[in-house]
């Protein structure tokens, strides 16, 4: 956060941040989603709501994606059918 302090084209820094924060949450790699809600409370602090918005949509949409792929893992494994889908697929 030292740094940010720092960076000239802050506008620039978020559609990188946007870009790379989206790739975690849906790749799964994310250490924490503690540690990203941290990251984007200090990004709120310094440049505000409006600045960070985005970013705590992401979070926020993250959670009932998750639960809707997990339920629909779970029923497409309860059927017959093999329906060619794979939830659980990480794109590279």
């Amino acid at each position: 956060m030292l740094m940010f302090k720092y960076i000239e084209d802050k506008e620039f820094f978020l559609e990188i941040y946007t870009d790379l924060l989206g790739k975690r949450l849906i790749n799964d790699k994310s250490a924490s989603i503690d540690a990203e809600r941290n990251v984007i409370s200090k990004l709120q602090q310094m440049c505000g709501f409006e600045y960070t918005r985005k970013l705590n949509s992401m979070l926020t949409d993250i959670q009932p994606s998750q639960e809707l792929s997990s339920e629909f893992r779970e029923r497409n494994s309860n059927t017959d059918k093999y329906l060619g889908l794979d939830s659980s697929r990480k794109s590279t």
